[in-house]
């Protein structure tokens, strides 16, 4: 039986693990014939892509999902396959299920997408008889999208089989400019956990994951082990929602790094929350190898960020964080949003001067978005009632970076003076980025360039605008 996953996140920086993961399961429980279709890398020829297959699986966040129907369309207008859809987006939406999809994985993939293709091995299609006694699934039955039960979480992720990562296009693997390092290497992406214990009414990992687990320590030596010797990576994103939660964790991993003889031969980057940032934690990191973490700031507004994040982090800990990470010589990124329901425009002019905090402190990036609703969050549910959002929509509105039609969620902000705001934002941003480093990033990294030129041609104006002109 021949499969193909194919990927709609089409981002050079960013490959597909989560496929990697699924086909690294299918090919050790006896399906050789697996590989990955990556459209990033000029995989442009689906039909010659999928000749031969004997079943599709396509991932899709929100953002991709428009995508990822256009391909199922192609297939089906080509060959009668079974087309199953995952990720993020369906299994939070599942109500939004194509009639170009036979069915979606709702949630963690490996052994759904297992028990699937045995099932077509062994019949050669799926009916709904036994599609509904896999949990985990949505399917069509008599025209109608029927869920069955929720599937069971994966207890102990080092259950998992460390990812085949010759799977991926060599591409990947190739010497590249590295922004967060300031140096050419070879990077990879790794997940070491699954989920994130907070809530923030914004997101939607906890929603996907449900319930927080953790490779252990000697499990992520042994991935990174192999990156290195296999594949002579010196870089390492972790891709997890929130690589510090565990503390112990970190330790643990750092002892085994040095005791390895691989502190400092490996640079890492992470997401990480600022709340949780102390001495001891960026003692680890840096002895790790720690060199960029991103963290999720999102405003400058203590009363806006509880209404976003929750009681556990303020503005003092975003500015402490900051420091520290300066101090320890551990360079910063971070996000921020714009536009939340309830936030003013007052509100909003706080977060401009923590923006000219942070880039005094040397905050290496920062980035800002309109506030976007994903399908079940909190958001999602107070655009829904405010007419912004259905259940039955075109789904590539919801762009975080649609800058000159913002969807706002709050009636009361006016749509010009936000505008305004968002633009001197991202005016100070973007200079404070590019300032030394323009030529760096042209010379680098001009395919990227060109291609973020051709996909939003306003977007890339405007930068340009607000690095070499003043902004007024």
């Amino acid at each position: 039986m021949k499969i193909g996953l194919i990927n709609t996140g089409l981002d050079e920086n960013a490959p597909p693990i989560n496929l990697v993961y699924l086909a690294t399961s299918l090919k050790l429980n006896g399906f050789d014939e697996v590989k990955i279709i990556d459209e990033t890398y000029g995989k442009k020829n689906l039909f010659k892509e999928i000749k031969g297959l004997d079943c599709v699986g396509i991932s899709a966040m929100t953002k991709s999902y428009s995508r990822a129907i256009e391909i199922a369309k192609e297939i089906k207008s080509q060959r009668n396959l079974p087309v199953i859809v995952g990720g993020v987006h369906i299994s939070t939406a599942s109500h939004s299920l194509s009639k170009y999809f036979d069915l979606g994985v709702i949630g963690e993939g490996e052994k759904i997408l297992i028990d699937l293709c045995r099932i077509l091995d062994l019949k050669g299609s799926l009916d709904n008889h036994d599609l509904n006694n896999i949990p985990g699934l949505v399917y069509w039955d008599n025209g109608l999208p029927i869920t069955t039960d929720p599937p069971a979480l994966i207890k102990n992720l080092d259950d998992l089989p460390i990812p085949d990562f010759g799977l991926l296009d060599e591409q990947y693997f190739k010497k590249k400019w590295i922004s967060w390092n300031d140096t050419t290497g070879r990077i990879m992406h790794i997940t070491t956990s699954r989920g994130c214990p907070y809530n923030c009414i914004f997101c939607s990992a906890k929603l996907f994951w449900k319930v927080t687990r953790f490779h252990s320590a000697e499990r992520i030596l042994s991935e990174v082990k192999e990156l290195v010797s296999k594949w002579d990576i010196d870089h390492i994103v972790i891709d997890d929602d929130l690589f510090l939660t565990n503390q112990q964790r970190l330790g643990r991993f750092t002892e085994l790094m040095e005791e390895n003889n691989l502190a400092g031969r490996v640079a890492f980057s992470c997401n990480a929350r600022t709340n949780l940032i102390n001495e001891e934690m960026c003692r680890l990191l840096k002895r790790m190898g720690m060199k960029s973490m991103n963290f999720g700031f999102e405003s400058g507004n203590d009363r806006v960020l509880r209404y976003l994040k929750g009681s556990n982090v303020t503005v003092e800990d975003h500015k402490r964080a900051i420091q520290l990470c300066k101090e320890y010589g551990i360079r910063v990124y971070g996000s921020l949003i714009f536009g939340c329901p309830t936030e003013t425009l007052e509100e909003m002019k706080e977060t401009l001067n923590f923006i000219d905090f942070a880039i005094k402190n040397k905050c290496h990036k920062l980035f800002a978005f309109v506030m976007t609703p994903l399908p079940a969050t909190p958001i999602w549910e107070i655009a829904k009632e405010r007419g912004k959002v259905n259940d039955v929509m075109d789904w590539d509105i919801l762009d975080l970076n649609n800058y000159e039609n913002p969807m706002l969620i709050e009636p009361s902000i006016d749509l010009k003076e936000f505008k305004d705001i968002f633009k001197e934002a991202t005016a100070k941003l973007d200079r404070a980025w590019m300032k030394d480093k323009w030529h760096k990033f042209l010379f680098f990294e001009h395919r990227r360039v060109i291609k973020k030129i051709l996909e939003n041609p306003i977007r890339a104006m405007v930068m340009f605008r607000n690095i070499f002109l003043r902004y007024n």
